[in-house]
């Protein structure tokens, strides 16, 4: 019964284990992301991409995949076959999850190197989410329809902005209003007229027959 118990608790793994585990899942994704990067001719140009500096900034990009995309349904010829951008998107991300997948620096932070460069900072996340991005010539359509998904992300911006002011305003207006009748009732309360009860000493006379 010892050895039974022993052996078990053998072959359970402690934290350490696992937590190693965890990490050699991260330093594998990191090695893939080397030598996709290391590989592509238009490196100079994703450089721009990660590093923030590209006429497409990373706001539009991800509204393109998370909205855009959705509401138009875009879909494209991708190796033969159809490409749904937003069905993708959702597919990364289940996964990966947000902490392996996301356009912007938002985790643990990493320093990244590719051949002809300087290190710099820059997430897991982020770097998975570029290289989906340019396989999938998501960087490229965005070249070629440019104007028309940042006129309708900005109209979008502005209209939510205005909607959040309206409510804003609303919210301010219903409390001055409140603010007014609770003062109104206060005053009326004050200057309401104050009975006095006045008192008067009578003497009686009580007489017998």
């Amino acid at each position: 019964m010892t050895t039974e118990v022993q052996a078990v608790e053998s072959t359970s793994p402690d934290t350490q284990t696992r937590r190693r585990k965890i990490l050699c899942k991260q330093e594998l994704i990191v090695m893939s992301l080397q030598n996709f990067y290391s590989s592509r001719k238009d490196l100079p140009e994703i450089m721009e991409l990660l590093q923030g500096t590209s006429a497409i900034s990373l706001r539009l990009i991800d509204w393109f995949v998370t909205n855009y995309a959705k509401r138009h349904s875009i879909g494209y010829l991708l190796e033969g076959q159809e490409f749904m951008v937003y069905n993708s998107y959702k597919n990364q991300l289940k996964a990966y999850s947000k902490k392996l997948f996301d356009p912007f620096c938002r985790r643990e932070r990493i320093m990244f190197s590719l051949p002809g460069t300087e290190q710099f900072v820059t997430t897991v996340g982020k770097l998975n989410f570029f290289r989906w991005a340019v396989e999938k010539q998501i960087i490229e359509y965005l070249k070629t329809n440019y104007a028309t998904v940042e006129t309708e992300m900005n109209t979008h911006m502005k209209q939510l902005s205005r909607s959040r002011s309206t409510r804003t305003t609303t919210a301010s207006s219903d409390s001055s209003a409140s603010a007014s009748k609770q003062k109104r009732v206060r005053t009326a309360f004050q200057t309401t007229p104050v009975q006095t009860v006045c008192r008067r000493d009578v003497e009686i006379k009580v007489g017998f027959d």
